[in-house]
């Protein structure tokens, strides 16, 4: 925090940070450097990035700062997400919005140099592992290579706009819950089911199915449970689809999913209920 504040210029900070946390790694446990990592290094960094002068001439190029962010990734000094973050935030944002700019206004520099440059950002971007398989990552660089193609083909390109780091990580950040919320969801639905599934089986001297369960669980309840048979939304992926009560589901391995609003989710008996009775 004292050299966030008396230290001017960003490059000799964010260097000076960096080396300061790093004898700390086998000291302290890794989300707490991590934590102090994205409370006073991480947004001063994702300032100067996007400020990066991205250079049409690769050779010329200054990496200094990009280096750093990924060995502080490769250190472990950096989260994963806010490292993503940065990556689609402030680099990529800014590659996507100054190769944009040299289209607009360098008109001596040919589809061949374009192209060039964005292979270069690329390779050094990719040369992380965990980057080749984020999804918004590699919609960026699709992004940006059909921008360059609809340019020289003399079709009307769009501007992108620049993203910011902190709405980057909200979006992240958000993603990662749900994410896990949807594992917990999975692993309560299985849970429930199979437990059901083994009573069933036990009373009835034979297997149960998982129909047969989600079935019982309604005469309990008083609700109903049959197999959609009209309308043209009768399976989903292959599957058949059922109402518990007016709530469409089916079932998938041992995991029963449910339409939510517009999404199928998985889904446990309790919540399969509340749906029914108050939907």
């Amino acid at each position: 925090s004292l050299m966030n504040r008396s230290i001017v210029n960003d490059t000799v900070f964010l260097e000076s940070a960096v080396s300061c946390l790093e004898p700390w790694r086998s000291t302290l446990k890794r989300d707490v450097v991590q934590d102090l990592t994205s409370r006073y290094i991480v947004q001063r960094m994702s300032q100067v990035l996007s400020r990066l002068q991205i250079r049409a001439d690769v050779v010329t190029q200054i990496w200094g700062v990009v280096d750093l962010c990924f060995r502080m990734q490769r250190t472990a000094l950096m989260s994963n997400i806010d490292f993503f973050s940065v990556i689609e935030g402030p680099i990529l944002s800014n590659l996507s919005v100054s190769i944009y700019g040299l289209l607009s206004t360098n008109k001596a520099m040919g589809a061949q140099s374009i192209a060039e440059m964005y292979l270069s950002w690329k390779k050094k971007i990719l040369q992380i592992p965990i980057l080749r398989g984020d999804e918004m990552v590699c919609r960026i660089f699709f992004g940006i290579v059909r921008m360059i193609h609809d340019f020289f083909q003399g079709n009307v390109v769009s501007e992108p706009r620049p993203i910011e780091f902190s709405n980057v990580l909200i979006r992240r950040r958000k993603e990662e819950r749900d994410e896990a919320n949807e594992v917990l969801d999975k692993i309560q639905s299985r849970d429930s089911l199979e437990f059901r599934k083994r009573s069933i089986s036990r009373r009835n001297d034979g297997a149960a199915s998982f129909r047969d369960v989600v079935e019982e669980f309604a005469q309990e309840h008083e609700i109903s449970f049959r197999p959609r048979t009209t309308g043209k939304d009768r399976t989903e992926d292959g599957k058949p689809i059922f109402l518990f009560g007016k709530v469409p589901l089916y079932f998938d391995a041992n995991v029963v999913f449910c339409l939510q609003k517009t999404e199928w989710r998985p889904t446990s008996l309790e919540q399969l209920l509340f749906l029914a009775r108050f939907r």
